[in-house]
């Protein structure tokens, strides 16, 4: 079967500082997995499908965060877990090169995981 991703997912445990777009408080989590298209984040409150993010991604390594604003597209309710909620987001606007950043490093996470055996 083909592989429908255009992006490389990656597992990886990134900071993430969100807030809705109209609103003021922000929250804060950490990825569960990202892409240049996307990234997955438990959190505490539920934020609907169509709801507008503006978020804020450090990526550690390099110690650059990438800004970009997301669509939610998708809502999981997470019985018994620390945070009830999982959400999908979807980029919906992210400057090109932060997009290269992005996609830059989730290659190079899958490169290093692919050299130490963890993954074929």
């Amino acid at each position: 079967m083909k592989e429908r991703r255009q992006y490389i997912r990656i597992s990886k445990f990134l900071e993430v500082t969100y807030r809705i777009a109209d609103g003021f408080l922000r929250s804060g989590s950490r990825s569960i997995d990202v892409s240049g298209r996307g990234i997955r984040l438990p959190t505490f409150q539920r934020l609907e499908p169509r709801t507008i993010l503006e978020l804020e991604i450090r990526l550690l390594e390099s110690r650059k965060s990438i800004v970009a604003t997301g669509e939610v597209a998708w809502l999981r309710e997470k019985r018994g877990k620390q945070f009830p909620y999982e959400i999908g987001i979807k980029f919906i606007k992210i400057a090109p090169i932060d997009c290269e950043i992005l996609n830059n490093f989730c290659k190079r996470f899958e490169e290093n995981l692919t050299d130490i055996g963890q993954i074929d």
